[in-house]
């Protein structure tokens, strides 16, 4: 595989004497980050049996102790392939392949290329249609242009976050600071309007048999609606639905979002928001040890599981400010909170009512600066605190995990990272 890339790649340098339109491009980021972590989804969470109720269950306390580490990792390296060709008539067809790769990886081959986009359309005026695999436009509204999403190393998103915490499962939660929303989107056709006096329509689905992301249920896996404004003064806006069908016991999980914002070249401002709600089995969105404990005591009850719902709301907003004769520093900062909750009911064996929710909330903070170089290369360095309230609540039945029931949890991130970036 890999030497059929480079050979792609080499062959597109020849391409690119012969046929203008073809591009070869790509980014190399490495940089070295220090962290102190108490997440419990890193395996640093004891449970430890104190006692008994006087029921017989046994009562557990939670141990938790800090992680440091000292890693230099990569931090969104890629290479990749675009073009197009005149087709007459004001249309152009279009294409875009991009490769990540971790160059920082220690092994003979490191961990080798993924796939990031690999799309072709028609451009019209009517609009472009693409096919493949491409940027998500709904990851456009929540992320994408605002000031968390030009930090390099850190720079969570909450909002991304709560989008994430509902529509990646156990792939991602807010309790585990790594929840963001699909950056890319495969299987799927995308159409982007012209613009019209500054606004910008666009419309999406997902079509695949891929049963680990989607439950097949329906024909269409994913659907997303967005739209978006720009001034000339440096004010845009945008506001864009995503609905995805990841559940076979539950209705369509849903994500609606917004950003609105001020750019220019000296400064800038963004806001960014969304709301996510699923009705789904109960593994989704766990996260973290303390959640996959106390749910998995929730399951032992053998109540009914389908009345279960997943919430999520998050906001960030960000700043920046750049300086010097070619606005070659630039320092900027972001602040965000989210918020995740699950609540399940049901009867017990004794026909009481049983109420059980887990409420999730986050605040992070990312301050950073960059120093551009050269028009092409740039060094960073970058600061973030997260940290992660979680609570527990029963009522109408006895658990054997009384201690986080009783009692909510704080776990706190911390990172440095310090890095070089260089594009071609």
């Amino acid at each position: 595989m890999h030497k059929k890339i480079i050979a792609l790649i080499v062959s597109a340098t020849a391409l690119t004497s012969a046929h203008a339109a073809t591009e070869l491009y790509g980014s190399i980021e490495l940089g070295m980050t220090r962290s102190y972590s108490h997440n419990p989804a890193e395996g640093n969470m004891l449970f430890n049996q104190i006692g008994e109720s006087s029921s017989g269950l046994p009562i557990y306390q939670t141990q938790r102790a800090g992680t440091q580490a000292l890693s230099i990792d990569d931090y969104g390296s890629y290479i990749g392939l675009r073009g197009s060709e005149s087709l007459g008539e004001n249309v152009q067809l279009i294409y875009n392949l991009r490769w990540a790769f971790n160059a920082a990886d220690g092994g003979e081959n490191g961990e080798g290329f993924e796939k990031e986009i690999a799309m072709i359309g028609l451009e019209t005026s009517l609009g472009t249609f693409a096919l493949g695999q491409m940027d998500n436009p709904f990851y456009e509204v929540i992320k994408a242009d605002s000031v968390s999403d030009e930090f390099y190393a850190l720079g969570l998103s909450a909002s991304a976050a709560a989008a994430g915490d509902i529509l990646l499962g156990d792939a991602g939660s807010i309790n585990t600071f790594d929840a963001e929303m699909w950056e890319y989107l495969g299987n799927s056709v995308i159409y982007t309007s012209p613009s019209i006096a500054g606004f910008i329509f666009t419309a999406g689905v997902v079509a695949t048999s891929d049963n680990e992301r989607y439950s097949n249920n329906r024909d269409i896996d994913l659907y997303t609606v967005s739209l978006a404004y720009e001034h000339d003064s440096g004010f845009y806006s945008r506001i864009g639905y995503l609905s995805a069908d990841i559940a076979e016991d539950a209705k369509r999980a849903f994500s609606y979002g917004a950003q609105i914002g001020f750019r220019t070249d000296d400064w800038g401002i963004t806001g960014n928001y969304a709301y996510a709600q699923n009705k789904s089995a109960e593994s989704f969105g766990i996260g973290n040890a303390h959640s996959e404990f106390f749910w998995d005591e929730v399951n032992d009850q053998e109540l009914d599981r389908n009345n279960y719902k997943h919430t999520a709301k998050g906001w960030d907003i960000g700043a920046y400010w750049s300086f010097g004769a070619d606005h070659d520093t630039t320092l900027r900062a972001t602040y965000g909170q989210a918020t995740s909750k699950r609540r399940h009911s049901g009867l017990t064996d004794e026909n009481y009512i049983a109420r059980n929710q887990e409420d999730n909330h986050l605040k992070t903070l990312s301050v950073g600066v960059e120093q551009a170089l050269s028009e092409r290369t740039a060094l960073w360095l970058e600061y973030q605190h997260s940290m992660i309230k979680q609570k527990f609540s029963t009522s109408g039945m006895e658990f054997s995990y009384v201690d986080q029931s009783l009692s909510s949890k704080k776990f706190k991130d911390n990172q440095l990272s310090i890095g070089i970036r260089h594009d071609f």
